[in-house]
């Protein structure tokens, strides 16, 4: 795995194992790793890290959607990746809070919920 790959899986690990059951982390399934290239499996483990945030981090304030990543280091991990890919801005009050960006809010409008084998 290029540097990339390892910190985006890396995301992707640390929130299913700040979210989900224990049992469940450690059969975590990433999309297809069988064969194919990071560049073709980018997209899907993009999708799955972008509807983990917003299942986990996700809350309303005043009407309108705020990721919080109660400043532990999984939502902060999972920050980092998003940000490099323009699906949210973090909030200038400090690294906390982030709001999804157009691009975004359109990739969780079309991601399925994480899927997690058990």
């Amino acid at each position: 795995m290029n540097d990339s790959e390892c910190k985006l899986v890396d995301a992707i690990r640390a929130m299913t194992n700040q979210y989900v059951s224990t049992k469940a982390s450690k059969n975590l399934a990433l999309p297809g790793a069988e064969g194919r290239s990071f560049e073709a499996r980018e997209p899907e483990l993009v999708k799955l890290l972008a509807a983990m945030c917003s299942k986990y981090l996700e809350r309303t304030d005043t009407g309108e959607v705020v990721l919080d990543n109660g400043a532990i280091s999984a939502g902060e991990h999972a920050y980092e990746q998003l940000e490099a890919r323009g699906l949210i801005v973090i909030e200038p009050t400090g690294y906390r809070f982030a709001r999804w960006t157009e691009a975004g809010s359109k990739l969780i409008a079309n991601a399925a919920r994480p899927i997690v084998k058990i």
